[in-house]
């Protein structure tokens, strides 16, 4: 559904799930120019839910990019702020409020006593996703870590709510914190890992990579995905692979990914729900028409993937579109459809042309995979995906 795919800067800031373990911790970010979306991808277990909404950050990509250094000391507090400052400059948000694995790693809770027991660093992080539909969603941080360190804190875990549980999957371990989904409102971003909700999920750590499930079905299929490949993971998806290497290409930092693409599907799932949003008549007139093309209207091919990424080059963001099709043809066509639909046509939210809006646009295709690298238009003004530029067949 369009309402879970909709990316608001507020909604954005929400879940990036960003920093963890483990202050004090060695490496420069010279260790980190191998992570890539393709990494995260590897972890997360192929099915419908997670394929309709994937969210992907590459903080080490935005670091090389805005020429952000890490802090020189992991543990002490001002440089992390300062750090996280930074950070939010490079991605020209007006307000970067990090989430770890889905909890709050504001100003405030970096100074609470949860870090005692997480040895949580920002600086330590260099990947982050998320996917799924609530209440079962998968998070996922990677860096470098201390997990065994980590581990010991974590079963001691005194002072804790609730004591560590140790699981086991086909001789993998992971902990967990009291009954699945269920909800400790007081307990709310309490220590060791209590989400924004109060409940204590499930988490699996190593030296490169932290996930936090909320139930036991989720962690299992991720570990069959990720650590013992008896299942399929998104990566493993060759649609999800080529967005994911045409993206790191790019240098994207920040990447969604979804196979709910702007067809004539989408907007009957959607379309009435949408319109129900709408204050502005003129705004849901120009969305019905754009939504239903008159003949002579360029709509490109059908593509099974949407990805879009934010490319930082230290100054500001530009958007890149990647499409991936069923067949080198219809990505070669759709190149000079895009073209045209970006020449003749308006943006259905604010009325204005798309050639004013997009300052400039190099769009080519590769193979199955059309690459789209649009300026002056960066993720936060393109996160209404009602407005369809990408409108397919």
């Amino acid at each position: 559904m369009l309402a879970r795919m909709t990316i608001s800067r507020h909604w954005f800031l929400l879940i990036v799930l960003t920093a963890w373990f483990v202050a004090g911790c060695s490496g420069d970010d010279e260790t980190s120019s191998d992570r890539s979306f393709t990494e995260s991808l590897s972890w997360i277990p192929s099915n419908r839910d997670n394929a309709n909404q994937v969210l992907l950050l590459n903080l080490a990509t935005l670091r090389r990019s805005a020429g952000v250094e890490l802090p020189a000391d992991r543990t002490d507090v001002d440089q992390i702020n300062a750090y996280q400052a930074a950070l939010t400059d490079a991605s020209r948000l007006d307000d970067l409020t990090l989430l770890v694995l889905n909890q709050d790693v504001s100003r405030e809770a970096t100074q609470s006593n949860y870090l005692d027991y997480l040895h949580l660093s920002l600086s330590d992080v260099d990947l982050i996703a998320e996917a799924g539909i609530p209440p079962d969603r998968f998070f996922l941080a990677g860096g470098r870590f201390d997990a065994g360190a980590a581990a010991d804190t974590l079963r001691v875990c005194s002072g804790c709510f609730q004591t560590t549980d140790n699981y086991e999957h086909k001789g993998v371990n992971y902990f967990g914190w009291g009954i699945e989904l269920r909800q400790h409102l007081r307990e709310r971003l309490s220590p060791p890992m209590y989400d924004n909700l109060g409940r204590g999920g499930r988490l699996f750590l190593t030296d490169r990579i932290a996930i936090r499930t909320p139930t036991d079905a989720l962690m299992r299929a991720t570990l069959d995905a990720g650590a013992l490949d008896d299942r399929s993971s998104l990566a493993d998806r060759e649609d999800f692979q080529l967005a994911a290497e045409a993206l790191d290409r790019e240098q994207a930092w920040f990447a969604m990914m979804t196979t709910s693409t702007l067809g004539p599907r989408f907007w009957e799932e959607i379309g009435d729900i949408w319109l129900d949003f709408l204050d502005d008549p003129a705004e849901a007139k120009r969305l019905e028409e754009q939504w239903n093309p008159a003949p002579d209207t360029p709509v490109l091919r059908a593509h099974q993937l949407f990805a879009a990424g934010a490319v930082s080059d230290g100054q500001d963001n530009h958007l890149v579109v990647v499409l991936v099709h069923e067949n080198a043809a219809d990505a070669e066509a759709s190149v000079e459809l895009l073209r045209r639909r970006i020449d003749e046509l308006p943006s259905a939210a604010s009325g204005e042309p798309w050639s004013e809006i997009i300052t400039a646009a190099d769009i080519e295709a590769d193979g199955r995979v059309l690459v789209a690298r649009l300026s002056g238009l960066d993720l936060w003004t393109f996160h209404n995906r009602a407005d369809p530029l990408t409108l397919h067949e």
